[in-house]
């Protein structure tokens, strides 16, 4: 009984390091770094990418929409402010905020784990009726890819939505006929320019790092260099959601059976 007991717990911890995992892959020389502890110093060049003015007036960025602090009351329906100060992917700078970008992202859906959960939690976008976000397999070629969406312009906050991925996969924002990419060198349409290929159009946020249960939340901009104006690059707060993974339905299984005999054990 012992041995067979010790096998189980064996086979459960086995399934527990297997758990749903999400990891997000950036570029090399990028990594998390801590939130600003001050936002909206916009006389300060070496802020984040993405603490930029809002042309929706006040300090109305994503950063401001995470911590607390946004300015005025969310759009109704919108998910309230989850209260945190999350590192942000990105890079340290000496230069300027467009420097602290990392224009090649992407995530990693380790197996067994099949399936991403996301929750859409704020949109302040005067283009939302025609958005949409989704994402695309990496390996697809640039100019080719297999666009997956899983929030239109008909949706609106909040919503949570769980969709299949392919191992390796990046974003996309679609507006109108705009496309942008986590892996900036692909974004096309319209007006964008060769500059707007240097523009990383999500910020990222690790809202939780530990392994296993990896939950991040995502601000996206929608408009192209040519439109931001007084954003400068964005704000970010176009759209917000989370994306974790889902775990697998036999593991979870495995992990209550281990907890069962372990209780029938100690009886």
């Amino acid at each position: 009984m012992l041995l067979r007991f010790a096998a189980l717990v064996g086979l459960v911890a086995s399934s527990t390091s297997a758990l749903a995992a999400l990891s997000l892959v950036g570029s090399a020389g990028s990594g998390w770094q801590a939130f600003p502890g001050t936002l909206n110093n916009y006389a300060d060049p070496l802020r984040p990418y993405w603490d930029q003015r809002s042309k929706d007036g006040g300090n109305r960025n994503v950063g401001n929409y995470l911590n607390g602090s946004y300015d005025l009351p969310l759009p109704g329906g919108s998910a309230g402010s989850p209260n945190i100060t999350p590192p942000w992917w990105g890079r340290t700078s000496n230069t300027n905020y467009s420097a602290t970008m990392d224009n090649a992202v992407h995530f990693n859906r380790a197996n067994p784990t099949t399936s991403v959960g996301t929750t859409l939690k704020l949109e302040v976008a005067g283009n939302a009726g025609i958005n949409e976000i989704g994402w695309y397999d990496i390996n697809d070629a640039a100019g080719s890819e297999v666009l997956h969406t899983v929030y239109t312009g008909g949706n609106s906050a909040v919503m949570s939505v769980t969709f299949t991925t392919s191992a390796n996969f990046g974003l996309f924002m679609k507006s109108g006929d705009l496309i942008f990419f986590s892996e900036s060198i692909r974004n096309r349409g319209g007006v964008m320019t060769i500059a707007d290929q240097s523009v990383q159009h999500f910020a990222f946020f690790g809202a939780d790092l530990t392994a296993h249960a990896e939950k991040y939340y995502v601000g996206v901009e929608d408009l192209p260099l040519s439109g931001a104006g007084v954003e400068e690059i964005g704000d970010y707060n176009d759209m917000v959601f989370t994306l974790e993974a889902v775990p697998t339905p036999g593991t979870t299984s495995l992990i209550a059976i281990g907890g069962l005999l372990a209780t029938r054990r100690r009886r």
